[in-house]
């Protein structure tokens, strides 16, 4: 991974870079030639038919050296967490941990009972998983023995969950129906458990005909496997369907897996996230011995009277990006999202997330009349936004270091791991990939060779191509950007203006 700093180069004679770059395709080049190379990646022919915008400004300048249809909308996908992750910090601040907090409703009688409710009251925290380095049963087996230290081995009432901080709107405007049987479209709430999914792990059975294992992870009683997988003779692959019934925790799961196959996972999301982590709360607790004797549920409110036992803490915000814009998860994005506009506006819900966003962008000088955000996970194709205004954004949040350290980086980290892995490109770019249907972007930082830093934004609409190939295209644009060079060799200076189309 490079370091952000410049490098001054010294050249004698000016014709010697010049007969390079006209020798070497993409050797280290001046703005016009760089114009020129994306240009020629441009009028591939897997982008004739799509709608394409690109801007390339580089940082020590502010020099605009590139553009194209720049102040058109795009469908930004994941894009759309640059915006989110960076509208965050503004708002919190990089240090800025969530609190989530365990009350008490009544006191504890002679027998060892609580003659009340357990009641965990949510802040949005989406770090409760895996995901972000956090063993969530570890979490509530340690709440556990706190209760048992302090007597308790037995709840009267139940274990409750407070999600007021969020609406109930739990799925974005615009996401695809198909969508939400998966982890990446788990609903929304203030108290988040394990990614708000289960994961079902699927193996062959010993021989053809045979009756395929299913695995739930959690082992928890709150989701219902349905159906039947059968093992398929060798060679024929895996064939295995998984469809969540809406508005239940139903998991219906069919096809077929080949005997000589290796066993194969998937991640499932679950209705009602705060009664999930209530229900699963609940079976931890009875595991380390302690009864509870009504069943889970989800409130609107804590009594003022309770009493706090204990609280948990996040990692910090620039922790919780790093995952979020790295691994692209939809859920952290969307909790972050919800937090802001509680926090802004008295009321985690889309509406408020989207006006602290827009709030947000207003200050660096977006025109946000030119901004359109529905949820904060770029899952919705409601959301639009210009490649201008990607580049002033990450332009505002170049120095400081958060979000350039939260971004997947070329060949090493994040979605951009197995993406650019040899030189020069590897540890050079430092870019959030996006993905939709017939959607593609890719925006962030560039560590050219000479040692200049260059912010772009490369947004595809409307291809018919796969998808691998316009991530292709995607990384020749990169590779240009890495051999940009601010001396200016050719017949004219000045910003370049690719054909709008």
């Amino acid at each position: 991974m490079v370091e952000w700093r410049g490098v001054r180069l010294c050249i004698s004679m000016i014709w010697v870079p010049l007969i390079f770059c006209s020798l070497v395709g993409f050797a280290q080049c001046s703005e016009w030639r760089l114009a020129r190379n994306l240009d020629r990646v441009l009028k591939s022919s897997g982008l004739r038919r799509a709608f394409v915008g690109v801007m390339v400004e580089d940082l020590k300048t502010g020099r605009v050296l590139y553009s194209r249809n720049e102040d058109f909308l795009f469908i930004p996908a994941s894009n759309e967490k640059l915006l989110t992750t960076t509208a965050s910090l503004h708002w919190f601040g990089p240090d800025f941990t969530y609190c989530t907090q365990v009350y008490a409703t009544g006191t504890v009688s002679t027998d060892s009972a609580l003659d009340g409710n357990l009641v965990v009251v949510g802040s949005g925290d989406p770090t409760f998983s895996e995901t972000f380095g956090i063993n969530p049963d570890s979490v509530f087996s340690s709440w556990a023995e706190s209760l048992k230290i302090r007597g308790v081995y037995r709840i009267a009432g139940s274990v409750v969950t407070d999600e007021s901080l969020f609406d109930r709107e739990r799925l974005g405007y615009g996401w695809d129906w198909h969508y939400l049987s998966y982890w990446y479209a788990a609903e929304v709430s203030a108290l988040s458990y394990n990614d708000n999914s289960v994961q079902i792990d699927v193996l062959p059975g010993d021989s053809v005909g045979a009756t395929a294992s299913v695995l739930l992870s959690p082992r928890t009683s709150y989701a219902k496997l349905t159906g039947t997988v059968l093992t398929s003779s060798p060679g024929t692959g895996a064939s295995v369907d998984i469809w969540r019934t809406p508005s239940t925790n139903e998991i219906c799961i069919s096809g077929s897996l080949a005997v000589d196959q290796e066993m194969k996972s998937f991640r499932v999301s679950v209705s009602d996230p705060a009664l999930f982590y209530a229900h699963r709360f609940t079976e931890i607790l009875k595991e380390n011995s302690i009864e509870v004797d009504g069943e889970p549920f989800v409130c609107d409110s804590t009594p003022v009277s309770a009493t706090l036992l204990f609280s948990h803490y996040s990692p910090e915000l620039e922790s919780t990006i790093g995952v979020t814009n790295k691994g692209s998860e939809n859920l952290s994005a969307e909790m972050l999202f919800k937090t802001m506009g509680a926090q802004a506006y008295g009321e985690g819900t889309f509406e408020n997330g989207a006006r602290a966003v827009k709030s947000y962008l207003a200050t660096i000088g977006i025109d946000t009349s030119r901004c359109i955000s529905v949820d904060g996970s770029g899952l919705s194709r409601r959301n639009l936004v210009s490649p201008r205004a990607l580049v002033k954004l990450l332009h505002a949040n170049f120095t400081g270091g958060a979000l350039t350290n939260s971004l997947p980086v070329s060949g090493s980290a994040g979605t951009l791991e197995s993406r650019m892995e040899r030189e020069p490109l590897a540890g050079r770019v430092y870019a959030k990939t996006g993905t939709l249907d017939q959607t593609s972007a890719l925006s962030g930082y560039v560590m050219a060779l000479s040692g200049r830093p260059v912010a772009f934004a490369l947004m595809t609409n409307h291809f018919v191509e796969e998808i691998g190939m316009i991530k292709s295209l995607e990384d020749e644009v990169c590779r240009a950007l890495v051999h940009y060079s601010p001396r200016s060799f050719g017949p004219k200076g000045g910003r370049h203006r690719g054909k709008v189309r």
